[in-house]
């Protein structure tokens, strides 16, 4: 479905929810909790990068795994 067809949907579904304040309410923290569990998940992926790259770095320092220069990456781009 495409965003247009699916915000119409959404719309006609939310429109007789819409005269209650007990469902707006519902509505209003369902969507909320929508962000957070977003914003958890990217500080999630963001904190996965990084503990890879010390993961990495620690294995380039015990031998495990060898780096290469800066010159080669930036031929690799």
């Amino acid at each position: 479905m495409e965003a247009i067809q699916l915000r119409e949907e959404l719309f006609r579904e939310m429109n007789p929810m819409l005269d209650s304040e007990d469902m707006l309410r519902k509505m209003l923290d369902f969507v909320r909790s929508l962000f957070i569990e977003q914003k958890n998940a990217e500080k999630k992926q963001a904190l996965d990068k990084i503990d890879h790259a010390f993961n990495q770095l620690h294995q380039m320092q015990g031998g495990e795994l060898k780096g290469i220069t800066a010159e080669d990456l930036l031929n690799e781009l």
